[in-house]
């Protein structure tokens, strides 16, 4: 059972030295991270002559700089087209109301969220120094139905795009050094237990290709942007206080199948814009979608949300 605020925390006194909370400062460095947080992302389209030029392996990519100018159309990200359809348009159309009638707009962030951002940023900050981030434009096509959006790898190394991530599992547990076998299931979960036997096929690069399947797809985007089959991954392990640096190399028909899948959702959604009409929740691309973050998604009580969800929950259950 959580406890609430009152019972959480209370004044306390001892040995002549007090200790009580004080949700004033507290209420101040939290609104001070969360512009820190702010200013780290683009909102709006670029007035694209405006933007600088980046060459890396010998191709040219646009993003922001010193002297580039905005719109005041928000901006769609990579990361949209790697979540709910319905969810990034509803979104963006909400912010794009607020922002237009004056009213508060920026994306909201519970404290929860700050803090995970917050320290994602510090460590890419300390590693890679202040500013690597480059925030890269994909320009539209033609037809205005691909491209358009922000891109923005944490650094830049050898020319080829580099992420920093931060995770509190180990980078070598038992479970990883050994075979395992399926253990009995508890509260509905099935738990691996090790054996005795060395896994011959054991490396920490194994571990984090097996512990982390949501960061692929990421990455071989990214590659596709790059027009590249490389990229770096720096590893920060925060409880056992140990990094390392790893190389990704992808092969040519896996990077280009994940390209065509991210043109194909862009075209997917904007078409959906153009119309005015929203994605049906079908298009989620997980069931996860719906509780990024552990954050519940603020449509899930609206329609059609609020009917569709469960039949498909129910579905991808019996699968």
């Amino acid at each position: 059972m959580s406890l609430d605020e009152n019972e959480r925390f209370s004044p306390y006194k001892a040995d002549g030295l007090l200790v009580a909370r004080d949700q004033e400062a507290h209420d101040a460095m939290l609104e001070k991270v969360r512009k820190y947080l702010d200013d780290q992302r683009e909102y709006f389209e670029p007035i694209v002559e405006t933007l600088t030029e980046y060459e890396y392996n010998g191709v040219t990519h646009y993003g922001a700089g010193p002297n580039t100018e905005y719109t005041e159309i928000i901006a769609d990200h990579l990361s949209q087209f790697n979540g709910c359809p319905l969810k990034a348009l509803k979104l963006k159309q909400e912010q794009q109301r607020k922002y237009d009638a004056g009213e508060p707009w920026k994306r909201p962030l519970t404290e929860k969220q700050i803090v995970v951002f917050s320290m994602g940023y510090i460590f890419q900050d300390a590693i890679m120094g202040r500013g690597s981030e480059i925030a890269l434009w994909r320009k539209y096509s033609d037809d205005r139905m691909s491209g358009g959006y922000w891109y923005s790898p944490d650094a830049i190394t050898n020319n080829l795009s580099h992420q920093v991530k931060t995770t509190r599992k180990s980078p070598s547990t038992k479970a990883d050094r050994y075979i395992t076998i399926e253990a009995v299931r508890r509260s509905g979960e099935v738990y691996q237990k090790a054996t005795d036997e060395l896994d011959p096929t054991y490396s920490v690069e194994k571990g984090i290709l097996e512990k982390f399947p949501f960061y692929w797809d990421y990455e071989l985007q990214t590659m596709y942007l790059f027009d590249r089959t490389e990229s770096y991954l720096t590893f920060w392990w925060i409880n056992g206080g140990e990094q390392a640096t790893f190389k990704l190399t992808a092969d040519a028909d896996k990077v280009a199948t994940k390209g065509k899948e991210l043109e194909d959702r862009i075209r997917f959604q904007r078409i959906h814009q153009e119309k005015g009409e929203l994605p049906p929740p079908d298009s989620r691309l997980s069931p996860g979608d719906c509780n990024a973050y552990n954050e519940p998604c603020p449509f899930l009580s609206e329609e059609p949300c609020m009917s569709r969800i469960p039949v498909l929950d129910m579905m991808s259950s019996v699968q």
